[in-house]
């Protein structure tokens, strides 16, 4: 199955973008409202460093491009939140998918969690058809 592409101005442009290895990125990476999953795209070369603070994963497996990881996301430790079960999956060394449940709260703790790190967080995102290549132009 393909999927149409859109011709809508507001889609991010399929390209790198290109950043500082100081720069650290979010954003959600699937349709607003509601759905079962939602995935929220982090990038940058903190990238791994910050997930570590708020991503605790089921085993103690060193990260690889492609693998599915399961875990808790536990958020910051100021906050005294139940974890939500995520799964992540590792794109490059500095691109990372937080897939999680599709409700506004999940997706919005995590996006607040990567913000109070100092990501910054941009709105208009795609990957392309190969999960490779990420703009947050």
């Amino acid at each position: 199955m393909s999927v149409p592409k859109s011709q809508d101005s507001s889609k991010a442009r399929l390209q790198k973008a290109s950043y500082s290895e100081s720069d650290l990125l979010c954003t959600v990476l699937t349709g607003t409202g509601r759905g079962a999953v939602a995935v929220v795209g982090l990038r940058g070369g903190r990238a791994l460093e910050v997930l570590s603070q708020c991503f605790q994963p089921a085993t103690a497996v060193k990260f690889q491009s492609g693998q599915i990881r399961y875990g808790q996301w536990i958020g910051l430790e100021t906050k005294s939140l139940a974890p939500e079960s995520v799964v992540v999956t590792p794109i490059s060394d500095d691109l990372f998918e937080i897939h999680c449940h599709g409700g506004p709260a999940a997706v919005s703790r995590i996006i607040s969690d990567l913000q109070e790190i100092g990501a910054t967080d941009r709105k208009s995102t795609r990957l392309n058809s190969s999960h490779t290549v990420i703009s947050y132009a």
